[in-house]
């Protein structure tokens, strides 16, 4: 239940993984919209180590993030991998050069110049294709899409944009 609400908050979620991220803390960040790791990073799922099967859930989150043949070496193996690998698998989005906290606010501060509707909306609409869900989520979808168009922060953005100045949005 809490990775499924992580996953459906609708704001970006980020995950701050410094030193071990191994099992359910690997898990874990995987329900984030993002990871950021430094160099002490050290991720992996040791499930055939102990001789479990992840779920359905679980497995999905990872094949979503790191691709077929990535996700089977990883649960395969039991290994933990060290930063560089779990960028170059996609365990970890960024690679931060001091801190992985500081990675993560970077990442944040990117997003908080964001029109908060789009990136809210947007991460819905994103969600609902990667489950093949967009379907039966359409008129939910389309009322992101209404309400967006409706917005304050819309006209602030067309406003800025003429102005050639940064928008300032409200989430209205």
């Amino acid at each position: 239940e809490a990775s499924r609400l992580i996953r459906e908050y609708p704001k970006p979620t980020i995950a701050a993984v410094h030193g071990y991220g191994v099992g359910g803390g690997c898990g874990l960040a995987l329900t984030c919209d993002f990871r950021v790791g430094d160099q002490t990073t050290r991720m992996g799922i040791t499930a055939a180590r102990l001789g479990i099967i992840y779920g359905p859930d679980a497995c999905r989150a990872l094949l979503e993030q790191v691709g077929l043949a990535n996700a089977k070496r990883i649960l395969f193996s039991g290994q933990i991998f060290p930063a560089e690998a779990c960028r170059d698998f996609g365990l970890i989005d960024r690679l931060a050069p001091d801190s992985a906290l500081d990675g993560a606010k970077a990442l944040a501060r990117e997003f908080l110049a964001s029109a908060p509707l789009t990136v809210g909306g947007t991460k819905r609409i994103l969600n609902a294709l990667a489950r093949g869900e967009e379907r039966e989520l359409g008129g939910e979808i389309q009322a992101l899409i209404d309400q967006a168009f409706n917005s304050e922060d819309y006209r602030e953005g067309q406003r800025a944009f003429k102005e050639k100045r940064r928008p300032q949005f409200r989430g209205r």
